[in-house]
């Protein structure tokens, strides 16, 4: 059997439902065993990994960046923001890193004109914007190795965000169809990315493919106890 693909996705207090739809989207899709992993901030503190005072707009801002980390510095591992849901197989993703780069992302040049995203959060624009929102981490590689409690809490937010933790041609770019912003992106999205707000926000209901979380989210809460 093969060993379980690795996938951490960020968990916080305002988007429970996102996070439940998108690991059940996830699984029901996926040809390959899956280990999840919820980035639940009060745990992460009481065990002493996160300590930063700066949160951003979610829990998972800056701990997302402790996905190697939690991974034991082994493999290949998937870091996901919440606000996803997905359309294809995920193992697809895992088999299309190459394993002569250190980190895989969708290379968005995302420019949001909005000032403000869900719950009223800033939006702010910044070089190499969203790109964090998803990152295939290649272990094996020295600099992912950098990525420690101690940098992840002390670093400046753009050494992490920005990728200044490593360098430009060690970052592999996935299609963008595997990271799809609404009114951004063009194509066939295989997972959808509400970073502005998604449907479980009574605000957002009307955003695009709505739908398709609204759907996600009636089939998980359709499984019944027998």
């Amino acid at each position: 059997m093969s060993d379980p693909l690795k996938i951490v996705i960020g968990f916080d207090r305002n988007e429970v439902a996102a996070y439940h739809a998108l690991c059940n989207s996830i699984l029901n899709r996926s040809s390959k065993p899956l280990f999840f992993m919820p980035l639940y901030l009060p745990q992460l503190e009481a065990d002493n990994l996160m300590w930063r005072k700066d949160r951003g707009s979610t829990d998972f801002s800056f701990s997302r960046f402790l996905t190697p980390y939690l991974a034991s510095y082994k493999g290949l591992v998937l870091f996901m923001d919440c606000d996803f849901v997905c359309r294809a197989d995920i193992s697809q993703l895992f088999d299309e890193m190459p394993l002569d780069k250190c980190v895989g992302v969708v290379k968005h040049d995302y420019r949001p004109t909005n000032a403000t995203k869900f719950l009223g959060n800033p939006q702010h624009a910044y070089p190499k914007k969203l790109w964090s929102s998803l990152m295939m981490f290649n272990c094996a590689s020295a600099r992912v190795k950098t990525l420690t409690p101690k940098i992840v809490n002390e670093a400046e937010g753009s050494y992490l965000h920005q990728f200044e933790w490593t360098a430009d041609h060690r970052i592999h770019g996935f299609d963008e169809s595997w990271n799809f912003i609404p009114n951004h992106s063009e194509g066939e999205p295989k997972m959808i990315h509400y970073t502005e707000g998604g449907p479980w926000f009574k605000d957002y209901r009307g955003v695009p493919y709505a739908s398709e979380w609204m759907e996600e989210h009636a089939r998980m809460s359709e499984i019944e106890c027998k």
